[in-house]
Order: structure tokens, then sequence, then C-alpha cells
């Protein structure tokens, strides 16, 4: 079994103990030369409806003759919020958002980014072997979607309570502001 699937099991598992219902999705539906945004909407909207949570996840995937890419979870959580209308995304990582300097997380991470003015160093990426292009990776995709509107919150998913406190309006991590378009 490949390790995307081994992961998918365990998350699903995960889910299921946390009294979820995981729905494991295949995420070349939503994006590819083969997806269509229609029925991905539809599946998504039926699937959250009868109380199903979708699991996507990153793939390798076939983009052209002979030619793969990495379809990364943070342009799938970008493709879902555009087929379902999400004003809002929160992203929980292993760092407690996005920092001036990669390679020193011991200060205070930025607290807004303004995607009509983004800073100069997010294209640092990460000092992780990651290859969907780290913390700039992240936050491309979530640029584009300020610009749409979409508000996008950036937190540490380690520290407990942090979602809760993003939930609630706390001020956690870094926000990519969404603006009116």
């Amino acid at each position: 079994m490949s390790l995307q699937y081994s992961l998918d099991l365990q998350v699903a598992q995960s889910l299921r103990d946390a009294g979820l219902a995981p729905w494991p999705m295949q995420p070349e539906l939503l994006l590819g030369p083969f997806s269509s945004p229609s029925v991905a909407r539809a599946m998504l909207r039926q699937a959250l409806s009868r109380g199903l949570t979708p699991l996507l996840y990153g793939t390798p995937m076939l983009v052209g003759e002979d030619t793969w890419a990495i379809l990364s979870g943070d342009a799938i959580v970008a493709a879902c919020a555009r087929l379902l209308g999400f004003p809002t995304i929160v992203h929980l990582t292993d760092v407690r958002g996005v920092f001036a300097d990669p390679a020193d997380l011991s200060g205070a991470p930025i607290p807004r980014i303004d995607p009509r003015m983004p800073p100069s160093f997010l294209s640092a990426g990460s000092t992780k072997p990651d290859v969907t292009g780290g913390m700039a990776g992240k936050l491309a995709p979530l640029l584009e979607l300020a610009r749409e509107g979409v508000t996008s919150h950036i937190a540490s998913g380690v520290e407990p309570g942090n979602l809760a406190r993003v939930l609630a309006g706390s001020p956690v991590g870094t926000v990519i502001s969404g603006v009116p378009h």
C-alpha cells in the first residue's frame, strides 16, 4: 500500500475515533486535467449535507503527457473554498504562523498579511524538505483567495486550543485578510 493511502486510512480512523464520519475522496476530482468543478461541487455538498467529512490529501497527479506534479493539500483547500464559497480558511500547521525568516521561529509570527502588498520575503519557502514549497507554497493560493475576498488563518495545530481560539476570533498566528473584489 502506498504511503498516501496508508496515511489516508490513519487520518480516517482518527476522524472516526473523534466521532466524525470521514469520506475519502480522490483529490483529482477537484483539480487536474480530468476534473469537473460541477461534479466536485455536487459531491462535496452532498457529503457535507449528510454529515460526512470529506477527506482529501495531496497526491502525485498526471498533468500532461508523461508530466507529473504534486497536487498539494494547499491547492485542494483553495479549490474547496472556491467550489463551496467558503469565506474563511483555517490552516493548522506545525509552526505558529508566517515568519519573516523561516529559519528563525523564535519571535512572534507576522500577525496580518495584506494580499495587495504581500511581503517580499514570502519567496523564502521553508527550512524543512517539502515538495509543495513550504510556507511560500501555502501562501500563494491563500493570497489569490484573499484577493477574491476569502480570509485565511495560519496557526499552530500543535498548540492545544488554537482552532477554538481562531474560530472565536482571537488573534492567533497569521491572518491573510480577504479584500472585497
